[in-house]
């Protein structure tokens, strides 16, 4: 018997899903706190190494734009699975390029970005396979949301710790075949999941504009839409952001990024029910101070670890919950699309900040730049407050 045509509950492919997808996820983040650090150490420029970061996320815009809706008609596996493939094959190419300070900047910086496009082109295949996991419950859509989120974005607790191993002890090529190791066991396991029951009926059969799905994302909840928006402009340029607290040792981005992916597990524990009554605008002031108080920390310590640790927190409480939101709203046989058209927007506001940064990082002193990200945020928490629009999600949603 082939084993793909198998059936399994959702319960059974949850586990083995989230799992792979959380190991290729902890390669990634390694490999993205790894070639900050050793372009620097090789005599690299910040503002070189943050525009491949940047270039890392803006092409896979483009190509999510023109073809993500695509994911929605074909099976999700399968585009993990070739995905996760050809993403190895680059991490070879990328093993034989690199030779320190006289490695070919052209070179390094294609070869990152053709990465990124395939990893990328898996966002709408794995919100579908989510999707899948969830019955018509919102608890069982925000349970599936907030686990997807843990197992890209959560994978930077273990990737920054990674990251900071491989930069104290080991080399950038250490980094590279990690990488293609995580890649090629998230692709088996997408692989070897056999198709799911009555799956045919969520694959979308007629053909999409490349335009629809952004026009989805706001029909089917405008509301979380707008907030998503607003939310990502503070936090634009992260990992350049961090570069910048870092100072001269890098080796903190590991440990920043470490606190960053703590801050998605604290915060998906804290949504199952202890902050769930609790409005977002609280969040958003909290997520302004930070940054606030970040500005006036000039070196990397414990303290700027703690805060950064309170921002984060923040931050994927509100993101845990929009993320929710859009999911329950979004039809099954559209959320491959809708997701893919969320993470454009998403990755275009984030990939501004990582060239932005790395731009201004000689002219503008960090304690501005903190002052501004972190205005923007209380300013929004202050609207929310003072304009107490009406709910368009159901009264036992968590509240936004």
């Amino acid at each position: 018997m082939n084993s793909r045509s198998l059936v399994l509950k959702p319960s059974s492919v949850a586990p083995l899903f989230y799992f792979g997808t959380l190991v290729s996820s902890v390669g990634s983040f390694a490999f993205n706190v790894a070639l900050i650090a050793f372009m620097l150490r090789s005599g690299f420029h910040l503002g070189e190494a943050s525009l491949i970061i940047a270039a890392q996320r803006f092409r896979p815009v483009l190509i999510n734009a023109a073809w993500g809706h695509l994911t929605d008609s074909f099976s999700p596996c399968a585009i993990v699975a070739i995905a996760e493939g050809i993403a190895a094959l680059s991490s070879v190419c990328l093993l034989i390029i690199w030779k320190g300070a006289g490695t070919s900047y052209f070179l390094l910086a294609t070869l990152c970005i053709v990465r990124a496009i395939v990893v990328a082109f898996q966002v709408g295949s794995r919100s579908k396979i989510t999707k899948y996991l969830s019955d018509e419950s919102i608890v069982s859509n925000f349970r599936n949301a907030i686990w997807l989120n843990k197992a890209t974005q959560g994978a930077t607790l273990f990737g920054g710790f990674a990251g900071w191993v491989i930069i104290h002890y080991f080399s950038f090529k250490t980094a590279i075949v990690f990488d293609a190791i995580t890649f090629l066991i998230n692709g088996a396991i997408a692989f070897l999941i056999p198709n799911f029951e009555g799956y045919s009926k969520a694959l979308n059969h007629f053909t999409l504009t490349w335009h629809q799905k952004f026009n989805d994302l706001f029909s089917f909840n405008r509301r979380s839409a707008t907030l998503d928006i607003l939310l990502m402009i503070p936090m634009m340029g992260t990992v350049a952001f961090m570069a910048r607290l870092a100072g001269s040792d890098q080796s903190w981005i590991g440990i920043y990024m470490a606190g960053y992916g703590l801050a998605v597990w604290v915060s998906g524990y804290l949504e199952r029910g202890i902050t769930t009554k609790v409005s977002t605008f609280p969040f958003w002031i909290i997520m302004g101070a930070s940054f606030i108080a970040l500005g006036q920390l000039h070196s990397p310590s414990i303290m700027t670890l703690v805060i950064l640790f309170f921002r984060d927190l923040a931050f994927w409480i509100i993101f845990h919950r929009i993320s929710g939101h859009i999911q329950m709203d979004t039809p099954a046989d559209r959320t491959g699309s809708v997701m893919s058209a969320r993470n454009c927007i998403m990755t275009a506001i984030l990939t501004s900040g990582e060239v932005l940064v790395g731009v201004w990082s000689n002219y503008v002193p960090i304690a501005a730049e903190s002052l501004v990200r972190g205005m923007f945020a209380v300013s929004v928490s202050f609207y929310l407050f003072a304009m107490r629009v009406q709910k368009t999600a159901c009264v036992d949603r968590p509240a936004l």
